[in-house]
């Protein structure tokens, strides 16, 4: 059973290398594919200490949730300029296109595999998104207020528009194997929003 005292340092690394290893395999090998002993043996611990950090499969799988957002929020840069927006795409397609889009999107690949069968880790996913997407039109706004973009422009519009291009450009390119799909939607995105800018 899952303990509920606070954990020591020893305490929390053992637990972050247990859901880093679980994150891992899901994403290679898909949730429904990755038992606790799989873990167990990547993580290199017992069926006691996987137990003492995780009451059961689901709260290491809403574990390997909340790993994802909170991996997404850190690799978060500036996305305040047209430049850096460019910049924000060329990386997002250089971390896809590393596994030659195999396993697509860390965190959107959760999306089917675990939102419908729990509601907390469906709550988790969706919060990230919106962290996601608050995060774009943070910087969108700022063009705006910069000028680089008119007054007229919705910053949340335009993040909504880059997160569901980013999203389904790299579910083409998985079913593909190709990165054309997700660089094509992305560059469109980004053209629209080129083409309201009043300044460079």
């Amino acid at each position: 059973m899952a303990t509920d005292r606070p954990l020591t340092a020893k305490g929390l690394a053992t637990r972050a290398r247990i859901v880093a290893a679980a994150a891992d395999l899901v994403f290679h090998r898909g949730a429904a594919q990755v038992a606790l002993a799989d873990v167990q043996a990547a993580a290199d611990v017992s069926g006691s200490q996987l137990y003492h950090y995780f009451t059961d499969r689901d709260d290491l799988l809403r574990a390997v949730a909340v790993h994802r957002a909170a991996e997404l929020v850190a690799n978060q840069g500036p996305v305040d300029t047209l430049p850096a927006l460019r910049a924000w795409v060329e990386a997002n397609i250089a971390l896809i296109a590393a596994d030659n889009a195999a396993g697509g999107c860390r965190l959107g690949s959760l999306v089917p595999q675990l939102a419908e069968t729990d509601p907390q880790t469906r709550a988790t996913l969706s919060t990230a998104f919106h962290d996601w997407i608050a995060h774009l039109a943070a910087g969108l706004t700022t063009m705006t207020a910069t000028g680089v973009l008119p007054p007229t422009a919705d910053p949340h519009r335009l993040a909504t528009l880059l997160v569901a291009a980013l999203e389904g450009g790299i579910l083409l390119a998985q079913a593909q194997r190709d990165i054309t799909p997700m660089r094509t939607a992305l560059e469109a995105a980004l053209d629209h929003i080129a083409s309201l800018a009043t300044s460079p």
